[in-house]
């Protein structure tokens, strides 16, 4: 019993250095770390075909993963894409490459006046709103989309800009 205390207050002590700090804060990375390697990496990406009347491309798929928005070849509305990205679920890490276009097509409802207030927001300090849904975009980084007072952020990693190169060559 003596030398479980004694070796219980040795710890105690080592804990309190700076070298024991140090030792935490390494140990506190590598847990961190090995969390968010568990978390699985989803593609989400999108598809156009045909025009709208102004020779506009129609946004006619929305996929993350396995989940799919399709409306039989129609083109999908920026409501039915902020519902499809706020609800997927909390977890895996997604990621989109070169995600330019798919945003300019998600977001492609909003006003001028709106799109401009969401390109000026860093997101610091929330989302722009609109029709129920907070919204933060940095180009070339991520689209971030939850519904209005909701807690959980779904974020889309642009990581083109990464591996500046074509998709098939960031593959091999």
């Amino acid at each position: 019993v003596d030398r479980i205390l004694s070796n219980r207050r040795s710890q105690k002590k080592f804990r309190k250095t700076p070298h024991g700090k140090e030792v935490r804060k390494i140990q506190a990375r590598e847990r961190n770390r090995r969390k968010i390697l568990a978390r699985p990496f989803v593609g989400v990406d999108g598809e156009g075909a045909g025009e709208d009347s102004l020779g506009r491309q129609n946004y006619t798929l929305l996929r993350a993963g396995d989940q799919e928005l399709w409306n039989g070849g129609a083109r999908l509305t920026s409501e039915e894409c902020l519902g499809f990205l706020a609800d997927l679920p909390p977890g895996p890490i997604y990621v989109g490459y070169f995600f330019g276009y798919d945003t300019t097509q998600i977001l492609r409802d909003l006003s001028p006046e709106r799109l401009e207030r969401i390109l000026l927001t860093t997101g610091q300090s929330g989302g722009v709103e609109w029709r129920g849904f907070e919204i933060v975009y940095l180009r070339r980084k991520h689209l971030r989309v939850r519904r209005a007072g909701a807690k959980h952020w779904v974020t889309i990693s642009d990581v083109g800009s990464f591996f500046q190169c074509g998709f098939v060559k960031a593959l091999e």
